[in-house]
């Protein structure tokens, strides 16, 4: 939008600045960038002398600095101003490359892909080009766009690649034809034609050529027609058109003057005279020719149009000495680019082999941290598959103990049943034999109906001692099974888990004779193998760690403690352990275990550099 305003836009600037001159002394360097961009496509040459004006005290951010890099040097190639070094450049492209500035972003490899055409480094060339093209569809600016096609087509035809040359120049053209360039445009369409002719399609390049022609006559664009109609001459000699070759000399000269071509279109126009029979004419253009040649490639066309003039008018000697000559110093160019300086070959072969190593160290450095990681995730792994497995043979051995008690329960309540069934045989058998003697007297009758009441009585007594018994059997199975499984259960979860099992078996079984007694002693021989052996403490302390991001590898490193019992103490405080249930563990007091805690919190409260890890400790303990 600031690119359309062209001067007024300058001119709503400066208004804008003279009514807020607060903003201007806060924003100083904003605004003189903002300027040199708004005038960089009409105005070049003022806007490199406003940046020119700038000093480097005033890019006080990383982002001025990327905006005057870029902006500098735009105007540079704005103004014609071949820049070598990418130094410069190199601040924007890695300023706005991880940045959402769509057009920033282009503009700066653009310009990086400039400076490395300038500098005869094509294939970095190439590869910044490449970085804006992939831009191009987001950028929305078909004529930036026209701009680094024409750039690539340039590049891909130095290289003799034809196909990709002429496929950019058609993406150049279709570009500045929606961007509304028109002259841009019929450059392009030049550019196609001279590709055509190098890859030997020389009808090809007469149709675009004529039609370039035609076009640029419909737009007025004179200078493009002047160029059209010097290509179409040097195209109908080597198409042999004789006939439209001198129509189209005709039309240049009648329109035009000629007394800027090049070298080789006066050649052309000697040869074409020749052919005419117009001796004078043909000798005119040769000498200007030789009047304009400055460069070995020229003076060995020159030779080779001259050869062919020679023979037209029969002088076949100095036609042959010219060839000669054309193809000698051929050769001797030939032979000097060949002839490559050693020490500039070493030199190159040196840097690269720098750069090969230097490639190679990284990638055996990427390498070993890789391999590093493979192992490191290998063996998390297979100390997670060891623990799972230690786990499962755990929850086997245990279900098998489980299994064990229970069948010894059932054994026991069977022997309890059959102990009750045979009281009450013996009870009935005791009632038979109260009813036999109930005949001996009347006396006896009613004592022995007395009796015979009492054993009914005693009977149903006994039958409901069974029930009872049955069900509190029943129950007893019941809770146990239950409370087993509570602990299979609690196991899995280590100690937090197994002391609330503790808790609730204490309180539901506070009532039974030495119930609690065995339970502790339950609880003591389950957690033995977790605690009370050097192994066992460090299993505990190796599985804190992993909860609390090695807490106690901390601990020890940073609060000294009295003794290693104040460690273990701490170890079975963060694992989520009550006093109640460590004393009940180690047989110790709940009294010793308060004042060893209390000891604890005290060393790590006088303790001044605390890790975070510690903190959380910090918190858990107290």
């Amino acid at each position: 939008m600031i690119r359309l305003l062209g001067n007024w836009g300058i001119v709503l600037i400066l208004i804008m600045s003279s009514l807020f001159p607060g903003c201007r002394k806060h924003y100083p360097v904003a605004e003189k960038l903002l300027q040199a961009e708004t005038m960089m496509n009409e105005h070049p040459d003022s806007a490199l002398n406003l940046l020119k004006g700038i000093t480097q005290p005033e890019l006080q951010t990383q982002a001025h600095h990327a905006r005057y890099a870029l902006l500098y040097s735009q105007a540079l190639d704005k103004n014609y101003i071949d820049l070598t070094n990418d130094s410069l450049i190199n601040i924007a492209v890695d300023y706005y490359k991880d940045r959402d500035d769509i057009r920033a972003k282009f503009l700066s490899y653009y310009y990086l892909g400039r400076i490395y055409t300038n500098a005869n480094n094509l294939t970095q060339a190439t590869l910044a080009y490449m970085e804006a093209e992939q831009l191009v569809d987001e950028l929305g600016d078909d004529y930036a766009a026209g701009l680094l096609y024409t750039q690539m087509g340039v590049i891909y035809e130095n290289y003799y690649d034809y196909p990709k040359a002429l496929e950019s120049y058609l993406h150049a053209t279709e570009h500045y034809h929606k961007a509304d360039k028109p002259l841009h445009k019929l450059y392009g369409m030049l550019s196609q034609s001279a590709i055509y002719k190098s890859m030997k399609k020389e009808t090809d390049s007469f149709h675009i050529l004529y039609n370039t022609l035609m076009e640029a006559k419909e737009t007025n664009q004179a200078s493009v027609v002047y160029s059209c109609l010097g290509d179409l001459i040097m195209l109908c000699l080597d198409m042999d058109k004789q006939k439209e070759a001198v129509s189209f000399y005709n039309e240049l000269i009648n329109h035009y003057s000629i007394e800027r071509m090049t070298p080789s279109f006066y050649a052309s126009l000697g040869l074409l005279m020749a052919k005419e029979k117009n001796i004078e004419k043909s000798q005119l253009y040769i000498n200007k020719a030789w009047e304009r040649a400055r460069t070995q490639s020229d003076s060995i066309h020159l030779y080779y149009i001259s050869s062919q003039v020679e023979q037209l008018f029969s002088s076949y000697q100095k036609a042959y000495s010219d060839l000669k000559q054309s193809v000698t110093l051929q050769n001797n160019s030939v032979r000097e680019a060949l002839q490559q300086p050693v020490l500039t070959a070493q030199k190159n072969f040196l840097k690269q082999e720098l750069q090969h190593k230097e490639y190679r160290f990284k990638m055996e450095k990427y390498i070993r941290l890789l391999g590093f990681t493979i192992l490191l995730l290998v063996s998390i792994l297979a100390i997670l598959l060891l623990r799972k497995k230690l786990l499962r043979n755990y929850q086997k051995s245990l279900k098998e103990k489980l299994e064990e008690r229970d069948c010894a329960h059932e054994e026991k309540i069977k022997a309890l049943q059959q102990e009750a069934l045979k009281r009450e045989d013996s009870l009935r058998s005791h009632a038979a034999q109260l009813e036999a003697r109930a005949t001996l007297s009347k006396e006896d009758i009613e004592r022995l109906k007395k009796e015979l009441d009492e054993s009914k009585m005693h009977i149903e007594e006994a039958r409901k001692f069974r029930e009872q018994h049955q069900q509190e059997t029943d129950l007893l199975k019941s809770d146990n099974h239950d409370a087993l499984l509570r602990i299979n259960k609690t196991l899995k979860n280590h100690f937090k888990q197994i002391e609330n099992t503790y808790q609730v078996l204490l309180v539901k079984y506070k009532t039974a004779d030495n119930r609690d007694k065995a339970i502790e002693e339950y609880i003591q021989n389950t957690t033995a193998e977790f605690y009370g052996s050097k192994k066992a403490d460090r299993n505990l302390e190796k599985l804190v760690n992993e909860l609390y991001g090695d807490a106690m590898c901390q601990l020890r490193k940073e609060i000294k403690l009295p003794s290693e019992e104040h460690y273990r103490l701490a170890c079975l405080l963060l694992a989520g352990l009550s006093v109640n249930f460590i004393a009940t563990l180690t047989g110790e007091t709940t009294n010793a275990i308060y004042k060893r805690r209390d000891k604890i919190r005290e060393n790590i409260k006088d303790s001044e550099d605390i890790c975070k890890e510690l903190c959380l400790f910090l918190k858990i303990i107290i």
